[in-house]
């Protein structure tokens, strides 16, 4: 019965007593002849109800008497009092009586309720509600004089009290009295007790003496005798629990338990049982204690808040029965809860407790459902942040799954503290057909928990728990990983999470089976990890044969995702340029974080196909010179062992910019050279020819791969400091190269290359040529080298351009060619005009340098003596080898000043005296018409030994002495004259002296045409000799008449012409000539 039901019954009871109070004060005023006519049964003021009416005339007696009618009425009244008057004596004494106790004996009696208040050992207050009906038809006031005895069983219990009680005419009476009732047998009334709260129904047996009064007749020793059936407390199995809150708990007594039930008391009988308590069990097992303050059973329902605890389980069986309870409550499953008495007192803890109702009470069990609730969702809500799939290539159906930090949002249906140390989940990953594509079993794993309030939080790590993969759901799950590997946003994936979990409380540890949750797993999408373009940090070449490279490539990559991927295994892709797969990545044991990732991975350039290979060398050329290529990083299904991950790998296409390594700076080492030789053309002296055999460039690779370098092409500039003066462009020139390991060389022969020097800086490149021209040791020529170079490698020709270098040529200077004196190792005069006399020399010329001039074109330098320029020296088509060079020249001697003649005079003297004489060999602006050596022969000045005339210019003398001679001292003369030169000479005067020893024989002085023939002799024709008159010089010729002596001659003056030039005063010395002295005419 609800709450509502029982304030009915108790509103109803309450009329009742109402209704009874009234019935009752009419009855006794009616009884005693005090009804007030102006109340009615209810005791209200019959004016209430009425209308005032007008009053009644005044009777006489003319009116009793007035007709005849009147008169007869009157006499009929009369003879009916007589009658009435012998009649009701006999009806009141006799027949009457027997009526009263036949009323009472036929009437019947009805407890509306029955309330037991204050229970005392001997007896308690009993506030009893009734009703009794078939009273008869008169009304009556019955009296109970002494107390109604009340058996159970045939045994008095008790003696029960009566108000008196009022009868009405078809209505009855009611009962409304509180009174003492005393218990005559206590163990009766403890037996009775007992029963009364466990069957369904019990008979009481009232009786007692009453005295009815009737119509001011009363009644006395009338027997009343009744059995009331009564309902009985049946067990009070009818208790409905209307909450059940657990607010909080005790360390020692374990959680706080209040319930607020309702009890139903089919019974009319009400007690008031003072504070009771109760154990509850469930299955057999104490779980815990309750108990309720001041409560009084009334009929009907009655609300009970019990409070008590759910004490420390101290047995398995005990923790099993309460998560029973539990899960039983979460899964809105209703528990049945048996709740046995176990104490019953006194409100007033200053009075004991009532024997007989804690005799009846204790061990009363009551059945409990704690009822069915809606299902609880504790877990209301998931958060994760990230999560980490690592894949066993030995079993890529089983990955393993973590997720840390993971945020269960819990809300309880209690506030007492809880703490969830374990869980076991079980989730589900579900297609979009809510199918199973896999199972994650994380197994009990710590959890940790904060509440505030009912509501909290659990964490939990997810560390490499299974997924298990069912095999008729691979497909879909290799689907799901590529739709997370490509996916952009969220990637949410449906999951069915069912966990347990066990909590730790204040009455002990309880699993929580099977929390379930519906949720979408928040997976960022990979977007195939093209959302911030891998960008590589750096390239390393670690190797390579003749078809491939290996590389080492370290390389960006963004996992803009909250999924971290760990294969556990290499992923190979695709490297593909301009559509062409030129070779492969390997990414070995690959793990992807979330963010950046820094990944090092094993590179191949390996094309396979004839056009795989032109791209390819397309590629490889572009990254050698720097210049970045956007290259394509694809998957294949060949990509990974992980049959899962293959449709997600093999659709990557990553679009990536290979930067260039610009192998350029520092590729060329240095640039060995041997030797050079210029060669210049007269008719465009301003772009010679430069060549140079065997130059050998050191090469430093960054990589060891097998090169062959094929040919080369070079940009030579040469530099007066930064500016460029004269330039060299070699064309492509085959080489050969030997490269082992970083280091090698490539060897070429410059042959013939253009220098070109721009016009401005003719002057420069004319003073960088002085400076080889006249350098001694090494003369360093700055130069910036801008190469290209066409090589094989992995089997493709690649291009290397502007490869920089910068040095300096080696050259040796040629100091001037003075380094080794300028020896003429051959001289001849072969003619004179009138103008100058003809020489033809060779002289040495040693070059010191390795540099080879080839002028192409003859140099004419100035014969210089003393100052004094006596002629040229003319070098035909000049060219000056390496080392020693044997030089063709032709001199013309032809001073042009006085000056000049005098000191040539003084050479020629010094020639044809057998004195070898040093003159120099100077140039000038004029002696060459190549403007870019003008600087260098213009000043050069070379000394030389003139080579002197080795033989005499006579061969004999003869003087004939006549007998004249003594009277004139004139002797006829004529010698032997000799040419040792190429060209004629003819004396055309002599003057001189002749001496034997220091004695003067003679003098000559006249002029003379003696020609003598180029390399020929002749006999002079006859001059005279004036004889010295001395005795030492008579006694010589005396001496030597018929022999011949050796005689001395000094010309002062031998005038000379060479061919045509001349003549030339010269003096002339020759000692120990062969003279022979002869007497004629005698």
């Amino acid at each position: 019965m609800s709450i509502r039901e029982s304030e009915s019954v108790a509103n109803l009871a309450d009329t009742a007593a109402t209704v009874d109070g009234a019935g009752h004060s009419a009855a006794i005023g009616m009884a005693h002849g005090r009804y007030d006519s102006g109340k009615d049964f209810a005791g209200k003021d019959v004016a209430d109800d009425y209308d005032e009416k007008p009053a009644p005339r005044r009777w006489s007696r003319q009116w009793f008497f007035a007709t005849r009618a009147r008169r007869l009425a009157i006499c009929c009244l009369v003879m009916g009092v007589v009658i009435a008057a012998i009649m009701i004596p006999v009806a009141i004494f006799v027949i009457a009586p027997k009526i009263a106790q036949s009323l009472i004996t036929g009437s019947t009696l009805q407890f509306i309720s029955s309330d037991i208040m204050d229970p005392r050992e001997d007896g308690f207050t009993l506030r009893v509600v009734g009703k009794i009906e078939n009273t008869g038809f008169l009304p009556a006031h019955i009296v109970v004089p002494d107390p109604v005895q009340v058996s159970w069983q045939g045994q008095n219990m008790i003696s029960l009290p009566l108000d008196p009680i009022d009868a009405t005419p078809g209505v009855g009476a009611t009962i409304n009295s509180t009174v003492d009732a005393k218990i005559l047998d206590a163990t009766a009334f403890a037996t009775f007790a007992k029963q009364m709260l466990l069957v369904e129904s019990f008979d009481w047996r009232l009786q007692a003496m009453v005295s009815a009064t009737a119509l001011g007749i009363t009644f006395n020793n009338l027997l009343l005798d009744k059995t009331v059936t009564l309902k009985g407390f049946n067990g009070l199995n009818n208790v409905t629990i209307l909450s059940f809150d657990l607010p909080s708990s005790d360390p020692t007594a374990g959680i706080i338990l209040n319930i607020r039930a309702d009890l139903f008391n089919p019974s009319p009988i009400g007690v008031d049982m003072g504070d009771i308590s109760f154990n509850v069990s469930l299955n057999g097992s104490t779980i815990g204690t309750s108990s309720a303050k001041g409560v009084t059973v009334k009929a009907g329902d009655n609300l009970l808040a019990m409070n008590g605890n759910i004490i420390p389980v101290t047995s398995a069986l005990q923790g099993d029965t309460l998560t029973e309870m539990f899960n039983f409550f979460l899964a809105g499953q209703a528990s049945s809860l048996l709740v046995i008495g176990t104490d019953v007192r006194p409100s007033n803890a200053s009075k004991a407790p009532i024997s007989w109702l804690r005799g009846a009470f204790v061990g009363l069990p009551l059945t409990v459902t704690l009822p069915a609730q809606n299902k609880i969702q504790v877990i209301t809500g998931i958060d994760l942040n990230q999560f980490a799939i690592s894949f066993d290539p030995a079993n890529p159906w089983v990955p393993k799954m973590s997720s840390p930090g993971i945020v269960a949002h819990i809300q309880m249906p209690f506030t007492f503290p809880i703490s969830i140390g374990r869980v076991n989940m079980n989730i589900n990953m579900l297609s979009n057909t809510n199918a199973t594509i896999a199972t994650i079993g994380t197994g009990w794993i710590p959890a940790t928990t904060q509440f505030n309030g009912t509501s909290g939080k659990m964490m939990v790590d997810l560390n490499q728990a299974p997924v298990n993969v069912p095999q008729n759901q691979q497909t879909a799950f290799g689907e799901l990983m590529k739709t997370i590997f490509l996916g952009k946003g969220t990637v949410a994936v449906p999951v069915l999470v069912q966990s347990d979990a066990v909590a730790s409380t204040a009455a002990g540890n309880i699993t929580i089976a099977k929390l379930p949750y519906n949720n979408n797993l928040p997976l960022l999408g990979i977007q195939g990890l093209a959302a911030v373009p891998p960008s590589i940090d750096s390239l390393t070449i670690s190797g390579g044969t003749d078809t491939y490279i290996d590389m080492v490539i370290v390389t960006k990559m963004t996992n803009p995702s909250n999924v971290q991927m760990m294969l556990n295994s290499d992923v190979n892709l695709d490297l593909a340029y301009n559509g062409q797969i030129v070779g492969n990545i390997v990414i070995p044991n690959m793990t992807l974080n979330v963010g950046p990732n820094t990944v090092t991975a094993n590179a191949r350039y390996f094309p396979q196909t004839p056009e795989a290979r032109a791209a390819g060398a397309q590629l490889l050329t572009a990254f050698v010179n720097g210049d970045t290529s956007n290259t394509v990083i694809q998957g294949s299904t060949k990509s990974s062992p992980l049959t899962p991950l293959i449709p997600a790998l093999s659709a990557v296409s990553l679009p990536v910019a290979l930067p260039g390594m610009n192998i350029k700076p520092g590729l060329l080492t240095g640039i060995q050279t041997t030797t050079f030789s210029i060669a210049f053309d007269p008719a465009n002296p301003w772009a010679p020819k430069m060549s140079s055999p065997n130059m050998v460039a050191s090469l430093k690779l960054p990589f060891a791969v097998p090169i062959t370098a094929k040919s080369a092409s070079m940009a030579i500039s040469m530099l007066s400091g930064t500016t460029t003066i004269a330039t060299i462009n070699t064309g492509s020139l085959p080489v050969t190269s030997a490269i082992s390991g970083l280091t090698g060389t490539m060897s070429l022969d410059l042959n013939g290359a253009t220098l070109n020097v721009p016009q401005a800086q003719q002057p420069a490149f004319a003073e960088l040529m002085r400076s080889i021209f006249f350098g001694t040791g090494a003369v360093g020529i700055p130069v910036s080298v801008l190469a290209d170079a066409v090589t094989v490698v992995a089997g493709g020709d690649i291009t290397l351009t502007q490869v920089p270098f910068s040095t300096s040529l080696a050259l040796q200077g040629l100091q001037g060619l003075a380094a080794s004196p300028l020896a003429i190792q051959t001289f001849s005069i072969t003619g004179g005009t009138p103008q100058y006399i003809s020489i033809t020399i060779s002289v040495k010329m040693v070059n010191p340098s390795n540099v080879q001039l080839a002028l192409n074109s003859d140099v004419t330098l100035n014969m210089v003596y003393q100052n004094q320029v006596l002629g040229t020296v003319t070098i035909p088509n000049m060219s000056l080898n390496i080392g020693d060079n044997t030089v063709s020249a032709s001199a013309r001697y032809s001073p042009q000043t006085p000056q000049a003649a005098a000191v040539g005079s003084q050479l020629l003297t010094a020639f044809v005296g057998g004195t070898d004489t040093v003159v120099q060999v100077q140039g000038s602006t004029t002696a060459t018409p190549l403007g870019p050596l003008i600087p260098s022969l213009s000043a050069l000045t070379l000394s030389t030994t003139f080579p002197s005339i080795k033989t005499p210019l006579m061969t004999q003398a003869r003087f004939a002495l006549t007998l004249t001679t003594l009277f004139d001292n004139i002797a006829h003369a004529n010698f032997d004259a000799s040419n040792p030169t190429g060209a004629p000479l003819t004396i055309t005067h002599v003057t001189a002296q002749l001496f034997q020893g220091t004695n003067q024989l003679g003098t000559m002085d006249a002029d003379t045409n003696i020609v003598v023939p180029a390399g020929g002799s002749v006999t002079s024709s006859t001059v005279n000799l004036k004889i010295q008159i001395s005795i030492p010089a008579i006694q010589a010729i005396f001496s030597a008449l018929g022999n011949n002596l050796k005689a001395n001659v000094v010309a002062s003056r031998l005038s000379v012409k060479v061919g045509d030039y001349g003549p030339i005063d010269l003096t002339y010395t020759q000692n120990d000539v062969p003279t022979s002295f002869v007497l004629t005419g005698l």
